[in-house]
């Protein structure tokens, strides 16, 4: 189960049709997951990494989405939050 719910992390990624608000819950389930049962404890930064890739953020929209924090990736949850 701990590397069940490592690896999910590590391999999180959209599904076929999956919606944004879909997807950014069920990211949020499998990050709690894998911190509690994995004892995987990843940076804001590498979370905000691995969300980004699984939605597909294009270089432009990333842009766009760092705008409030001064392109700057978000290095606490309320900051990561502000990009949701």
């Amino acid at each position: 189960m701990r590397l069940s719910a490592m690896s999910d992390l590590m391999t999180f990624s959209r599904r076929h049709n999956e919606l944004t608000d879909h997807l950014l819950t069920r990211f949020d389930t499998v990050r709690m997951r894998a911190a509690q049962q994995g004892q995987l404890h990843i940076s804001i930064q590498g979370l905000t990494f691995i969300l980004l890739r699984a939605i597909g953020v294009k270089e432009q929209e990333l842009i766009t989405l760092l705008q409030p924090l001064n392109g700057e990736l978000p290095s606490t949850i309320p900051q990561l939050s502000l990009i949701h």
